[in-house]
């Protein structure tokens, strides 16, 4: 297991440039957290007074059910409630890569927000290049956003980075390979893994994006107790 921080990853991005990653939002440099945008279309990032993020993929903390399920449907996604969760099949603002997104509520309102790459329509199903891509984008992003992060675990032969670096080429992470990066603001987690998949017969690995909000987090400890 190899712990790194921002200066390895942003090796792996320097060193392999694309068009995609000069997508990657540059946030005002004189603060630091907000919400990261990974497209040159998006909005600068709104920073609140703690500098946590305010939403992911377009979803914003706070949002009751009804209107999270509204904002689906009006992007023409469907949608699917399942007790303190529902699942909307695309997102309201792009990420860097197709997602499907996992709400979360408590109260009632979002409190944790999950996008997890959508392998239906993708093209490269060998070197799985759009999960390396995004990968390389969403971090990035977030590195510029918030700074380094908290933690970082590698669990990757040199080769696959290589890979990853220099062709986008993720096909490691279907099997033993791992990324994942963590950070914490404004009482916020935030991590990005890239992975193999825990879903049956489900080749390709997993790039998901979790940000779950101080409420969340405290309805966890409380379930933990």
């Amino acid at each position: 297991m190899i712990r790194a921080h921002g200066a390895l990853f942003v090796l792996l991005v320097a060193c392999a440039v694309t068009p995609r990653s000069s997508a990657v939002a540059q946030p005002d440099p004189a603060s630091r957290g907000g919400t990261p945008h990974f497209h040159p279309d998006g909005e600068p990032p709104e920073v609140d007074p703690d500098g946590a993020p305010l939403e992911l993929a377009g979803f914003r903390f706070g949002w009751r059910e009804r209107r999270a399920r509204r904002a689906c449907e009006r992007a023409g996604h469907t949608y699917a409630r399942d007790g303190e969760s529902a699942r909307c099949g695309g997102v309201l603002r792009e990420l860097g890569f197709p997602a499907e997104v996992t709400l979360r509520f408590c109260g009632g309102r979002v409190c944790a927000v999950r996008a997890v790459l959508d392998s239906k329509g993708v093209r490269d199903k060998v070197r799985f290049r759009e999960w390396g891509a995004g990968y390389r984008v969403i971090v990035a992003a977030l590195i510029q956003a918030l700074g380094d992060e908290l933690s970082t675990r590698m669990n990757a032969p040199n080769e696959c980075w290589s890979a990853l670096r220099q062709h986008s080429d993720a096909r490691c992470f279907s099997r033993d390979a791992r990324a994942y990066h963590y950070w914490e603001v404004g009482g916020f987690e935030l991590s990005v893994r890239l992975s193999r998949s825990a879903r049956r017969h489900h080749d390709a690995p997993d790039l998901v994006v979790d940000f779950r909000s101080p409420e969340r987090l405290e309805q966890l400890s409380r379930t933990s107790d």
